[in-house]
């Protein structure tokens, strides 16, 4: 997780604010609380601080799985089936296994 943080520097005094988060990598899991730590706290009671908490939402990545178009020879043994994952973190282990539905020839032919 990235540090969140940001400077602000005013006349008299050079204040601080330092943002963290709830922890989690997940979308399932957030929205996440984003607050602030203020400093240095000797000098916060000369200002009016309002400190509104905000939430830090992940989205969905885009990914997709594309099989890889196959032909075979008729009584032939099925070809190895592939494909193309994209989008997928290296890091959640996706894997995909491909396989095809068996129709059986009389339905595949039509006779009027």
């Amino acid at each position: 997780m990235p540090p969140l943080w940001l400077t602000v520097k005013t006349k008299l005094d050079n204040v601080t604010a330092a943002y963290s988060r709830a922890p989690g990598e997940t979308v399932a899991g957030g929205p996440y609380a984003i607050s602030a730590v203020l400093s240095p706290s000797g000098v916060l009671a000369n200002y009016n601080i309002t400190n509104t908490p905000a939430q830090l939402t992940i989205g969905k990545i885009p990914a997709s799985v594309t099989p890889t178009a196959a032909q075979k020879v008729y009584g032939s043994s099925d070809p190895a089936l592939t494909g193309n994952l994209s989008g997928f973190l290296a890091a959640d282990n996706i894997t995909a296994t491909y396989s095809r539905t068996r129709v059986s020839p009389s339905a595949q032919v039509h006779i009027p």
